[in-house]
């Protein structure tokens, strides 16, 4: 077949059909764990709540774990900006782990089992599995990055702005997209 990428709609299709479990499962289960403790962290800040969590996010040992937050005074530290603060690394870091996951399922995994194969006997470009499976995780990530920015922004919070849950939604699918992508790129070597 002289098209690398033939197919790769129908290969597309299959996946989504295969896998519609596993990405109902995968959007909520890291939608919610990274955006439903805004009730929590609500709870925390109330009297001088926050301000033992800005102190406690000045140790060296947080700023390394987290980094340094950019706020001045703890009386400039909101919630948006500790929830953030707090939440964005471990969502970030377990979008891209179920984005690994996924992609290397999908590759390196069907590859062992011989269903690489088995696929490209039939009429499919040589690269369409690569293609499918990277545009079904980039779709995916753009599901969870809409999930998590409506959650946030139906809490109502008045430190969490649309624009601020939609950069956190965005910051944790891109992770995610980037997981994707390095596991594709480590999966083909």
């Amino acid at each position: 077949m002289k098209e690398k990428f033939a197919r790769w709609n129908i290969l597309f299709i299959q996946y989504l059909k295969r896998d519609w479990k596993k990405i109902i499962i995968w959007v909520l289960g890291l939608g919610l764990f990274a955006s439903a403790f805004v009730p929590a962290m609500e709870e925390i800040t109330k009297g001088e709540g926050l301000l033992g969590m800005y102190e406690t996010l000045q140790n060296p040992a947080m700023i390394s774990m987290v980094g340094r937050t950019p706020v001045e005074t703890a009386s400039d530290y909101t919630l948006g900006a500790m929830y953030s603060h707090m939440m964005l690394l471990f969502s970030g870091l377990f979008a891209m782990t179920i984005s690994i996951l996924h992609v290397i399922g999908h590759t390196r995994k069907e590859e062992d089992l011989g269903l690489t194969e088995l696929i490209r006997s039939f009429q499919v470009g040589r690269q369409s599995n690569s293609l499918a499976v990277i545009v079904e995780t980039i779709l995916i990530n753009i599901l969870l990055i809409f999930f998590i920015s409506g959650i946030m922004m139906s809490f109502g919070n008045d430190t969490i702005s649309a624009e601020g849950a939609l950069l956190f939604g965005t910051s944790i699918g891109i992770a995610g997209i980037m997981g994707a992508g390095i596991a594709l790129i480590m999966a083909q070597i």
